[in-house]
């Protein structure tokens, strides 16, 4: 996996590129997206992940790079680490119980983690893999990475997106506001 900091490029598959993207203790892959999307409007970010930072820092940093993108977060909410101080205004959370069409029981927790950008004209770029959406799994620009991680970094250009293939469908009836997020923090502290 060092060997893949330094000479990393992408393979080619029909309608997919794809690279490893492994995430090292003290680095900012949040910088690397950036870079990766320099000059590209974003129309949608998804974000899916267990865990969270409590003030959601991933969140927050993409909302803030991305102005004009609608901003979908997909957590846990019986099982996960929470953002219960996430500023949460211009950001739509779903609860992944209420999400999954593919889930074949009610027990079904979200180990998955991923995060996608939607682009106009049917391109995707997707990060996915061993990272939650934390601080300490990606970095960013309040923390660097504490964690090693590995993750595949894809542009598709696949007329579907990648939430439509998993099954996943936001709709009302699964969306969260932050007060349910606050209310369940305060169970899990009061039960503990």
């Amino acid at each position: 996996i060092n060997e893949l900091k330094f000479n990393n490029e992408y393979a080619s598959l029909k309608q997919e590129k794809v690279r490893l993207l492994p995430v090292f203790e003290n680095e900012n892959k949040l910088n690397f997206i950036k870079k990766q999307l320099n000059d590209i409007e974003v129309e949608t970010i998804n974000i899916i992940s267990p865990y969270f930072d409590k003030n959601g820092s991933i969140v927050q940093q993409l909302k803030s790079q991305y102005l004009n993108a609608r901003i979908n977060v997909v957590m846990d909410i019986q099982h996960g680490l929470l953002p219960h101080d996430l500023d949460t205004k211009g950001i739509n959370i779903y609860d992944w119980s209420k999400v999954n069409e593919n889930k074949e029981n009610d027990l079904s927790r979200l180990h998955g983690k991923l995060i996608s950008f939607e682009i106009k004209g049917d391109e995707e770029y997707i990060l996915q893999g061993s990272s939650n959406a934390t601080s300490a799994a990606l970095g960013c620009d309040y923390k660097d990475s504490i964690n090693q991680e590995l993750n595949i970094w894809i542009h598709s250009t696949k007329k579907v997106t990648a939430l439509n293939r998993l099954g996943i469908n936001l709709n009302d009836d699964a969306r969260v506001n932050l007060e349910d997020l606050k209310e369940k923090e305060n169970q899990i502290h009061s039960s503990s």
